[in-house]
Formats: C-alpha cells, structure tokens, sequence
C-alpha cells in the first residue's frame, strides 16, 4: 500500500481515496459546513467540505501545509465553487455509504 497523501494539515487521502480526519478537525468541518450551507443554500455537511477540500487540492487552491479554520472567509470563498460542483457534478453524494442503495 502507498503512503497517504497530505491534502491539508489533518487531512490525508491514500492512493485508493481512502480519507482521514485528524481528531479536532472535525468541528472545523462542521463550521465551516454551517457557514458554507448559509452561503449556498445548499444541505451541506462535513463530508461535502471534505470533497470540496480534496477538489481544491487538485487545482491547487489549497497546499499540504494549509490549516483549515472555522472563521476563515477567504476558504469559505473558495470553497464556494468546489462545494457546488460537488452538489452540480455528483448529485451531493460525497461518500461510498451514500451509493444507490434507495434506488429501486
């Protein structure tokens, strides 16, 4: 198995898109997924700022060394674009529980 990588401090994905929090960063998420809901108007939760986070890594709008905190709006900014393609492109759905298991 390959060595996660860094998408921020606290947050690691391995090479098969498994993600770890680190304990505390949590919380984070769910603020800025609170601050995010109000701006978009979307039901966004931790684990869509989590995909957003990832989509920003890609492109470079966040580094390895970055830290994310709950008041920073310049992230929150950011992040706007990210959490939308993630509701647009993926229908909201962010994690392997939420396959098409209610579908019938």
């Amino acid at each position: 198995m390959s060595a996660p990588i860094q998408i921020v401090n606290g947050i690691t994905m391995t090479p098969e898109g498994e993600v770890s929090v680190e304990l505390g960063l949590e919380e984070t998420l769910f603020d800025i997924a609170g601050a995010m809901e109000a701006r978009t108007e979307l039901p966004v939760d931790p684990n869509h700022v989590l995909a957003a986070v990832i989509l920003a890594s890609r492109v470079g709008h966040v580094t390895p060394l970055y830290t994310l905190k709950s008041d920073d709006q310049e992230l929150i900014a950011l992040l706007d674009t990210h959490i939308r393609v993630v509701f647009d492109k993926y229908g909201g759905l962010v994690c392997e529980d939420e396959d098409l298991s209610n579908e019938s």
